[in-house]
């Protein structure tokens, strides 16, 4: 999509005048008898498949939310149940490994269970739900899962997932992927938040961090990213704090916020807990053979990878 329309309006909303190509259709629980029973409830255990297309196209938005507060009068399902225990599962191209493999709450900004409204332009939470706007591609069927973990019934689980059908995709065109890793790091120890094959680009990662049970503050935030591409010995990007990286200072100093691609969701003083994010949309990493991205840091942390990489 080019031209003088598009370079006059900008990359955002330059797009909007130019005609879709496509067919517009959404996967969604609403209630099938005509009612107002617009969710499904899973048992302890029990999987449940949210969208199984076929053919190509691309996910355009999902949307999901559960009750994520605890219902004494109705129900007994606690939060973190909900927010750590649904494992959130998609497979592009009749994959037997998901691409998408996370908590649902982690994928979403969750990342110790807790609820945090926040809004980027690619993804966030508002006002009691969850929403992705990262484009998901796909050339043969797509399908997304939700599996209840946790040892109690979700009596209310809501999802649309916009989509579009397309005749074929072109030449390319990448698959999304993100990945949740969890570790308790040593100090002076390197810990990997991502390593990938093949070829592709690093679109960004939602960072949970939290302090050692011994220690306060937020001084694991000295650790700098250290990016290797394609098997390089010497990073290509070398960073100056963790901080830095997700374009904040002063270990945050003013306390959470919501740029379009990059935030503070969380900043817990009393327990030294840091929810962050940064969304490379505007400045992707290229990679063609091996990538890794390298945070030193002396944290328990939990980390979302998002990559694109060709098929």
């Amino acid at each position: 999509m080019s031209g003088s329309l598009l370079n006059s309006l900008g990359t955002h909303l330059g797009g909007l005048p130019y005609l879709r190509q496509g067919r517009a259709r959404q996967a969604s629980s609403y209630d099938r008898l005509g009612g107002n029973r617009d969710f499904i409830t899973l048992e302890p255990g029990e999987s449940a498949t949210l969208m199984d297309a076929q053919g190509a196209g691309t996910i355009a938005r999902i949307w999901v939310t559960t009750q994520d507060w605890a219902d004494p009068g109705r129900f007994k399902v606690k939060r973190e149940h909900i927010l750590r225990k649904l494992l959130f599962r998609a497979y592009w191209d009749g994959e037997d490994n998901p691409s998408i493999d996370t908590p649902l709450g982690d994928f979403f900004g969750a990342g110790f269970g807790e609820y945090q409204e926040y809004h980027s332009l690619t993804m966030g939470m508002s006002s009691g739900g969850f929403y992705c706007y990262f484009p998901m591609p796909y050339s043969n069927g797509c399908r997304v899962e939700i599996t209840n973990q946790s040892d109690e019934l979700v009596p209310h689980f809501y999802y649309a997932i916009q989509y579009l059908e397309l005749d074929g995709l072109e030449e390319g065109i990448g698959r999304f992927h993100a990945k949740w890793h969890r570790a308790t790091t040593e100090s002076g120890k390197p810990y990997t938040i991502l390593e990938a094959t093949g070829q592709g680009h690093f679109s960004g990662c939602i960072l949970s961090m939290q302090q050692a049970h011994w220690k306060q503050g937020f001084d694991f935030l000295e650790g700098d990213e250290q990016i290797y591409i394609d098997g390089e010995t010497f990073p290509s990007i070398h960073g100056t704090g963790t901080e830095d990286y997700f374009n904040g200072g002063w270990y945050f100093i003013n306390g959470p916020f919501a740029a379009p691609y990059h935030g503070v969701i969380l900043k817990d003083e009393m327990r030294s807990r840091v929810i962050a994010y940064r969304f490379h949309v505007a400045d992707p990493i290229p990679f063609q053979q091996v990538y890794g991205l390298i945070w030193q840091a002396k944290i328990f942390s939990h980390a979302v990878s998002i990559v694109f990489l060709k098929r």
